[in-house]
């Protein structure tokens, strides 16, 4: 087994930390939590993921405490892999920076960050117009390139929104990959035939529609048993439901979430390539510890 990997995302409240967790991690529906505000995070909220025969933590830290982050609870930053600050795109320049610098410093006071990576999300950009959002990204980065030209700082823009749904979904799974070195997964031609199956069904789906098993089997040409088999890992990955004692299904709004932007990328199923769409679905896969086989 590989070392393990400890992941830390922190930021100001209400940055949109924890909604990310159970959106891209526990798959939540992004819709309701969209409409319903999260309750603020207090203390420490930890996840453990198995991925890549591998065991990693996530430290979600609530935005309310940062000064003791900062200060005298600043231990719980060692040994971290990743640090994953998460702000609000409507959040001054002046207090990202600020936050980012500390952030900094604990990085070159801490002997065990020395390999940590620090990335930034600029989330929550669907709150925000095109310009604004160009202007804040532009400022942020020029000042951490004048300042701190030595230090290799990330930044992303992302949401939960629909619009933004599958790109922020890349994001996340690119950085897994990086983060467990995985940017060339050994894939093996059924694994990726396997894979391209679920990925076709998405594209071919109507999310609003339920469909009875025998229809959805016409519908794609596949035999009954082999497709039930790739609907349940699905429904592992939070894509669909079944329903009528699992002889009918329906596709989530998560599934529509990640398709609109999949749909961006991909309009024809032989347009799939074995190095990237399938790469991220097989690590979507890892990280829910769903097997192939």
């Amino acid at each position: 087994m590989d070392k393990d990997k400890k992941i830390i995302i922190c930021g100001p409240p209400n940055s949109g930390k924890t909604t990310i967790v159970n959106v891209f991690f526990k798959k939540a529906n992004p819709l309701k939590l969209l409409k319903n505000s999260l309750e603020p995070t207090r203390g420490i909220n930890s996840e453990q993921f198995s991925l890549f025969e591998s065991n990693l933590g996530i430290f979600d830290l609530a935005g309310q405490e940062n000064k003791d982050w900062f200060t005298k609870d600043k231990d719980i930053f060692e040994y971290s892999d990743i640090i994953l600050c998460v702000f609000d795109i409507n959040n001054s320049l002046k207090s990202i920076v600020s936050f980012l610098i500390k952030i900094l410093r604990i990085k070159q006071d801490t002997h065990t960050l020395s390999e940590c990576k620090i990335i930034t999300f600029l989330h929550k950009v669907d709150l925000a117009n095109r310009s604004y959002i160009s202007q804040k990204h532009r400022a942020v980065s020029k000042f951490f390139e004048s300042r701190y030209p030595h230090i290799e700082l990330d930044f992303y823009l992302t949401s939960i929104t629909r619009q933004y749904f599958y790109n922020t979904f890349n994001i996340i799974l690119e950085i897994l990959n990086l983060l467990f070195q995985k940017d060339l997964i050994p894939i093996s031609q059924r694994q990726f035939e396997f894979l391209k199956t679920e990925l076709y069904l998405i594209l071919k789906i109507d999310s609003s529609v339920k469909y009875s098993i025998e229809t959805l089997s016409e519908k794609i040409r596949l035999n009954k048993n082999l497709l039930n088999t790739h609907l349940k890992r699905l429904e592992k990955l939070g894509f669909l439901t079944f329903l009528n004692n699992r002889d009918v299904v329906c596709f989530t709004e998560r599934c529509g979430f990640f398709k609109q932007g999949f749909l961006k990328e991909v309009h024809k199923i032989e347009e799939i390539s074995r190095n990237k769409e399938t790469k991220l679905f097989y690590t979507l896969g890892e990280l829910n510890n769903i097997p192939i086989d």
